[in-house]
């Protein structure tokens, strides 16, 4: 700000003011803001009118944001990649992370190749449920087979009323669910269901149940099988408001589960979706689902799919006890061939297993630990356990081994620490992982496991709950504190938020591109939620909205922000519907200053805008004082003259394009009237 004395004889002083940033603390100078909203940067250094929030998905069920060379988002319990769905996971909030070409999905334990696109799963288990026989050799394991009796079909029809709201008319539709597994074991009469999960048959991730197991209801017949399934009778009412009233009702519900012992791995979907079935309006989906039916009473299924060669697997459930493999001593699978696994010899040792037969609940199984938060560094999955207070690390460039440890390079890591709290957060940053509490940093440094060294900083952590609020801008990585934002180097974090005053924010999300970061955080005192831009090169912020971000990911330079099921490019949409602007008080900080005579405002509205100046006088009720519409191109000067008054302050609002140039307020000195 510049004081200049217009007139010796008029003693006037003006204050000339570039249209300032978010600034709330009590010291905060004349032309800083206190409020803002719909407002951007991008006319910087002056303030303009921003652009909207474009939802590129918005059905309402999404729960999980990801983006690589694509957006990947998970909507219900379909993963997507674009538009393409490539596989099934949990509803809920996911953690991501991409390890050579597989995109890790946790506490799912998930993958997708991002070349292949093969979807699986990270960890694997295959029980003899069933007390048939397994046949151990020195180096091999087999299982008997299920009983495949061979190919099946099922058909549903679906069809759910299809009306519209300014119609008098009811239409009554039935569809189906489905309950689909993972995968399913046969014990004693009883099933054990993996990964169980129920789909509703009108939605289009039936689509996508390939590989799945489904219980029958009864064993195969000629041209087909029964599933378990619910069925549920939809009627439809238009009254001709602005609502549809929906009475639903199950007609059908699911069976007991244990009166068959088939089973169907679905081979094949086909769905044929079309509307206006007969003479009524209706979406209708006619689902076949080909099965391999399998009498689970009679064998085991397979390891083809589940296990690879050079895993680390362990062998327990065994009656033989040396054929259970020892804690920390995993064997490595050599070859894979539909119930054989055969195993390289342990170390020092002729043999694996004593040669026998078992019929116990002889179980196989990779693990991989429950993280809590994971990130990739190195070609390597890293991940933290609060469960256990560990830090892992899976095989160089093999999200699926975490027993790997045969003193190499490529080998797995784990080390536990004994720092107070529960971990916050990680993030690879400046070639070391980062691994966060509240309270203190577990920072791992080194090439390989042999190499590793782990330090522990006593510094201002990553707030709990705010794991998604960490992101990196030219090789600084901001982040949100329990006392607020950070910036960190590499050495002691810097606290850049003090202009957002005393407010305490916890549940960030944030991303990143080019100088500014993107933040979405939730205020304490009163649960408002709070979108702010923070300019990086320049230390500014900008407060430009109210969305509730759950995640926020950078994809080619846009922001994409997750909030309420639904995912927005920010500042893609139509121009903002209201922007408004709320500077600090102007008041006379000098004794012998007499009163504010005007304020001047340089506006540029775009033609159709329009904008309106209120004015709160010695903290007074705002009230308006001047509304203009857009006159075209140009900068327009508007003088605001308030009443008597020590002090003033200004809020502008409006809609439309807008461009804040300049605010000069002119006061009178030393007794002038």
């Amino acid at each position: 700000m510049y004081p200049v004395n217009l007139s010796a004889k008029t003693r006037r002083a003006r204050e000339s003011l570039v249209p300032g940033a978010l600034d709330r603390r009590r010291d905060a100078g004349a032309g800083a803001l206190v409020h803002s909203e719909g407002l951007d940067f991008s006319a910087q250094p002056y303030l303009a009118s921003g652009k909207g929030h474009a939802a590129v998905r918005g059905t309402g069920k999404v729960s999980g944001l990801f983006a690589w060379d694509e957006l990947c988002a998970v909507e219900g319990t379909t993963l997507y990649c674009g538009d393409q769905p490539v596989g099934t996971v949990t509803p809920g909030e996911k953690q991501f992370a991409v390890v050579n070409t597989k995109l890790c999905v946790f506490p799912d334990k998930k993958y997708l190749d991002l070349n292949s696109r093969e979807f699986g799963q990270l960890d694997a288990k295959v029980v003899n449920g069933h007390g048939l026989e397994v046949t151990f050799g020195e180096n091999s394991l087999s299982l008997l087979p299920d009983s495949n009796t061979g190919q099946a079909s099922f058909f549903a029809r679906n069809i759910r009323p299809k009306l519209n709201r300014n119609e008098h008319r009811t239409e009554t539709g039935t569809y189906y669910y489905l309950k689909v597994c993972d995968s399913v074991h046969w014990d004693e009469g009883m099933w054990t269901k993996e990964g169980e999960r129920e789909y509703w048959m009108m939605d289009d991730a039936v689509r996508y149940l390939t590989g799945k197991s489904v219980i029958l209801a009864q064993g195969p017949y000629e041209g087909g099988v029964c599933l378990n399934l619910k069925q549920v009778q939809e009627t439809r009412t238009a009254d001709g408001g602005e609502s549809i009233r929906d009475e639903v009702v199950v007609t059908e519900d699911y069976k007991d589960d244990d009166q068959s012992c088939f089973y169907g791995i679905i081979t094949d979907v086909e769905v044929v979706t079309r509307d206006y079935l007969y003479y009524g309006e209706a979406y209708v989906n006619d689902v076949t689902l080909t099965l391999e039916v399998h009498n689970a009473a009679a064998g085991n299924q397979g390891f083809d799919g589940r296990f690879f060669p050079g895993d680390r697997v362990y062998v327990s459930g065994c009656a033989q006890a040396s054929n259970n493999t020892p804690a920390g001593r995993p064997l490595t699978v050599e070859t894979v061939s539909g119930h054989t696994m055969t195993f390289l010899p342990p170390e020092n040792e002729a043999a694996a297993f004593v040669p026998g037969v078992d019929t116990g609940a002889v179980t196989v199984e990779r693990p991989v630990p429950d993280l809590d938060f994971i990130c990739e560094a190195d070609n390597r999955l890293f991940g933290v356990s609060n469960a256990t207070g560990t830090i892992y690390a899976s095989a160089l460039g093999d999200p699926r081994n975490f027993e790997v440890f045969d003193g190499l390079a490529t080998d797995s890591w784990r080390q536990r620490v004994g720092s107070a709290g529960d971990f916050t957060g990680c993030v690879a940053f400046g070639g070391s992982v980062l691994f966060w509490k509240e309270t203190c940093l577990h920072k791992l440094m080194g090439s390989r496991p042999s190499a590793y060294a782990l330090y522990t900083s006593q510094i201002d952590g990553l707030q709990a709950g705010s794991h998604r609020s960490m992101a990196v801008l030219s090789d600084v990585l901001y982040y949100k504190g329990r006392y607020g934002v950070y910036a960190y180097a590499g050495a002691a974090p810097k606290l850049v938020s003090q202009a957002l005053g005393d407010v305490a924010y916890d549940s960030a999300a944030a991303a990143g591109t080019g100088r500014e970061y993107c933040l979405s955080m939730r205020r304490t005192d009163t649960g408002e939620w709070e979108l702010l831009r923070y300019q990086t090169d320049r230390g500014l912020w900008l407060r430009d909205g109210d969305l509730a971000a759950d995640a926020m990911a950078q994809l080619d330079g846009t922001v994409y922000a997750l909030s309420g099921g639904v995912v927005y490019a920010l500042g893609s949409g139509e121009r903002v519907e209201r922007w408004q602007a709320q500077w600090a008080p102007f008041t006379a900080r000098r004794v012998e200053d007499k009163r504010l005579v005007r304020l001047l405002l340089e506006l540029e509205l775009e033609p159709g805008a329009w904008a309106e100046a209120e004015l709160s006088l010695d903290g007074g009720p705002f009230q308006s004082v001047w509304t203009g519409w857009g006159p075209g191109p140009g900068t327009a000067v508007i003088p605001i003259g308030p009443n008597r008054c020590r002090g003033c302050q200004l809020r502008l609002s409006g809609k439309g394009g807008c461009v804040v140039k300049g605010l000069h307020w002119e006061y009178t000195l030393g007794g002038e009237a």
